[in-house]
C-alpha cells in the first residue's frame, strides 16, 4: 500500500512540476507557434528561431535560482533532508550546470543573431546542438522541481 501511495505522489508532484514549467515556458510557446503558423511561415524556420536559447537562459536561471534557494534553506535548517542522503552534492552539480547551461545559451544566441545581421547561414548541426540544449534545460529544470520537492519536508517547529 505505501508504494502505491509513493508512487501516486511521485505522479502528482510529476504534474505539478510539469504545470509550473508549462505556465512559465509552454504557454507562451504554445500561442507563439499559433501565431507563427497563421502567418504562413515555413515550419523550418520556427525551430530556428533564436528565442530558443531565450527560453533556455530562462529555464536555466530559474532552476539556478531555485537551487541557491534551496541550498540555503537547507544551510538555515528550513527544511529537513529526510529522503536523499546526498542531497548537498546533488544541488551543487545543479548550479554548476545552471552556470554551464546559462554560458552555453548565451554563446549559441550571439551565435545566431551574428548569423541573422550577417546573412549568414548556420549548419544544420547547430540547430541540433540549439535543440538539445533547449532540451536539456527542459528537462532538467522538471527533474530538479520533482526532486525538490520528493527531498525537502519544512521542519517541524520547535
Amino acid at each position: 500500500m505505501k508504494k502505491i501511495e509513493t508512487a501516486i505522489r511521485i505522479f502528482a508532484i510529476f504534474i505539478s512540476s510539469l504545470f509550473k514549467v508549462s505556465a512559465l515556458i509552454l504557454l507562451p510557446l504554445i500561442i507563439y507557434f499559433i501565431i507563427y503558423l497563421s502567418l504562413n511561415k515555413p515550419m523550418d524556420e520556427f525551430f530556428k528561431l533564436p528565442e530558443w536559447m531565450f527560453i533556455s537562459i530562462i529555464l536555466y536561471g530559474v532552476t539556478l535560482s531555485d537551487t541557491i534557494s534551496f541550498i540555503h534553506k537547507s544551510e538555515k535548517n528550513l527544511v529537513s533532508l529526510s529522503l536523499w542522503e546526498g542531497i548537498e552534492e546533488e544541488s551543487q552539480v545543479m548550479v554548476y550546470m545552471g552556470i554551464l547551461g546559462i554560458t552555453i545559451s548565451s554563446v549559441l544566441l550571439m551565435f545566431i543573431i551574428i548569423g541573422e545581421y550577417e546573412n549568414l547561414t548556420m549548419p544544420s548541426s547547430f540547430y541540433f546542438v540549439e535543440w538539445f540544449v533547449f532540451s536539456f534545460a527542459l528537462v532538467t529544470s522538471i527533474v530538479f522541481e520533482i526532486m525538490k520537492k520528493l527531498v525537502s519536508r519544512k521542519k517541524p517547529e520547535a
